[in-house]
């Protein structure tokens, strides 16, 4: 999945956590809560790359390395992250 959005748009906002693949939810004109609860920490961002085979868990297209990923609290769904002291969403990317 995360060849196929690399492929297609090559200036995608994506990271992998968990072995899945997420996107910035605004790219894709996801709807969502503007407010963004941070919940538990996941993981900060290890790589940037915008070459899918190098995409593993903690890889990210555009945040920077040590970027540090939130679980989104209750209503949103999805991952955080917080770059320049504002809140991105990051939704998993639909399979099929």
């Amino acid at each position: 999945m995360c060849e196929e959005r690399l492929t297609e748009n090559p200036d995608a906002d994506i990271i992998m956590v968990d072995d899945l693949t997420y996107i910035n939810a605004e790219e894709i004109d996801r709807d969502f809560y503007p407010e963004l609860e941070l919940g538990k920490k996941v993981l900060e961002i290890k790589t940037q790359t915008d070459d899918a085979d190098d995409f593993v868990n903690g890889a990210a297209s555009k945040l920077a390395v040590g970027t540090v990923i939130y679980e989104a609290a209750s209503p949103n769904q999805g991952d955080i992250a917080v770059v320049n002291n504002k809140k991105r969403l990051y939704v998993i990317i639909a399979e099929g």
